[in-house]
């Protein structure tokens, strides 16, 4: 399969622009259909109108390609080759797939019904013989209008609406579903994150595929059930930056902190009182609030740490100003040895994650170790570069500064270390009853930030 990009260029086009477009389409259709001698999709979007193409519209390509994809591999329809060509004239896709003809005009024509964009995508179906399939030959309507419920096809041909209009209804389509898209693109990658956080195995210390760690009060299960009850939470905080975002980053946190106390209650009801995420619930908070905050934008992931940075800008003076009684860990750190927490490295733009956690993460999976083993070994890069205050608080400070010298003292030794080395660290820190849950939330951000860079940034952002 290859993929042909070009610059973009946003211009008017004229009539004979669009005349050598389609000409260009055709011969590209009738060469692949030569070569292959197999049923052709070919995809364009219809964007009423002078402009054809621009950032947002690329950006519904993109998903329009996704949802052609996901619909081939869905019912196991082989694809022989795949382009794309971009131009000025507009955005078009080329599939060779091996699959009976009305069944893949069928299955394009629903995946097009899935979302109000649909309605902009032109997904034809071509035989081997260059006919191509009609939408009401498999006993689907004609396509409705973009501002009324007539034939799309009489409206254009009378000019009941101008171009204008059907171009900014157009746009108002893709920008309002690229938005819900990618929220629930990054609400759902936020869940499998922690799950996948949850069942890495092995972890210093921590609840696992295999053992429950240092902690008798919580196993897998406990933190299947906390993690199913935070959906709702997410998808709020991720709403709450989207409808905040006109305003200051700080307004968005306080909106965020009262929503996580709501969702805390639910955490200790679905687990019966135990703490299993109270972390990811301040952290994952904060960055999905954020990234609503992005939504209405293209953007990257250093933008995502600059906004965390920016929302979280004295966070410790803020929530610790005037404190004299502490009543958590965090406080009473703070208070004797000044260490800043998960406070601080929000403040920090979680710089742990983006200077070490995802890098070797990123190294890890591209030098072939599987996802569970890249999780592992980055879990050490994390515990021995923090100041976990779990770690802190289940010992002292001088012992996990050992514990940190012995695992920095590993990865000098073997910067990917093994397995059983890393069974070996669990089995030390059960016996001293050590844990590392801190560390454990930071991992769930790695892996939510590599999903989202490679998932929806990239994907969404491609031109």
């Amino acid at each position: 399969m290859t993929k042909r990009k070009e610059t973009m260029t946003e211009r008017e086009v004229t009539v004979l622009d669009m005349a050598l477009g389609r000409e260009r389409r055709m011969y590209k259709q009738n060469e692949l259909l030569k070569r292959y001698n197999l049923p052709l999709i070919s995809f364009t979007l219809n964007i009423p109108g002078a402009i054809k193409t621009n950032d947002d519209i690329r950006r519904a390509f993109n998903l329009g390609n996704t949802l052609i994809t996901s619909t081939l591999r869905m019912k196991r329809f082989r694809l022989l080759h795949h382009e794309e060509h971009h131009a000025f004239t507009g955005d078009e896709a080329f599939y060779v797939v091996d699959a009976p003809l009305k069944a893949l005009k069928q299955a394009m024509l629903e995946s097009e019904e899935l979302y109000k964009i649909g309605t902009l995508f032109d997904i034809d179906v071509i035989s081997k013989n260059g006919v191509k399939v009609s939408r009401t030959e498999l006993g689907f309507n004609e396509k409705k209008c973009l501002l009324c419920s007539k034939n799309a096809k009489d409206c254009g041909r009378n000019r009941t609406h101008s171009a204008d209009e059907l171009f900014k209804e157009a746009m108002r389509i893709i920008k309002t579903t690229l938005v819900e898209y990618n929220a629930q693109k990054i609400v759902s990658l936020a869940l499998q994150s922690i799950l996948y956080e949850i069942i890495t195995t092995p972890k210093p210390g921590l609840v696992d595929r295999v053992n429950n760690g240092s902690h008798s009060d919580m196993d897998v299960f406990t933190f299947m059930s906390s993690t199913s009850s935070l959906y709702p939470y997410f998808t709020t905080s991720y709403d709450i930056g989207r409808r905040t975002a006109d305003k200051d980053a700080t307004y968005t946190l306080k909106l965020l902190r009262d929503e996580g106390k709501r969702a805390e209650l639910t955490m200790y009801t679905s687990t019966h009182g135990v703490n299993t995420h109270k972390g990811v619930i301040f952290i994952f908070g904060i960055v999905l609030g954020c990234l609503g905050r992005l939504s209405q934008k293209a953007y990257t992931l250093d933008d995502v740490y600059s906004e965390i940075r920016a929302m979280c800008q004295d966070l410790l003076r803020s929530d610790y100003a005037g404190l004299n009684d502490a009543r958590t860990n965090g406080e009473r750190l703070f208070l004797k040895s000044n260490i800043r927490g998960v406070r601080g490295e929000a403040e920090n733009g979680f710089d742990v994650v983006r200077n070490i956690s995802y890098p070797i993460l990123k190294d890890a999976l591209k030098k072939g170790y599987d996802i569970n083993s890249a999780l592992s070994i980055t879990l050490l890069y994390i515990i021995k570069s923090i100041d976990d205050t779990v770690l802190i608080a289940r010992s002292s400070e001088e012992r996990a500064k050992e514990v940190k010298d012995e695992i920095s003292a590993l990865l000098q030794k073997n910067p990917y270390p093994t397995m059983d080395d890393i069974e070996s660290l669990d089995r030390e820190f059960i016996k001293d009853n050590l844990s590392s849950g801190g560390s454990a939330d930071l991992l769930s951000l790695t892996y939510f930030l590599y999903t989202l860079d490679n998932e929806v940034i990239k994907g969404s952002n491609e031109c």
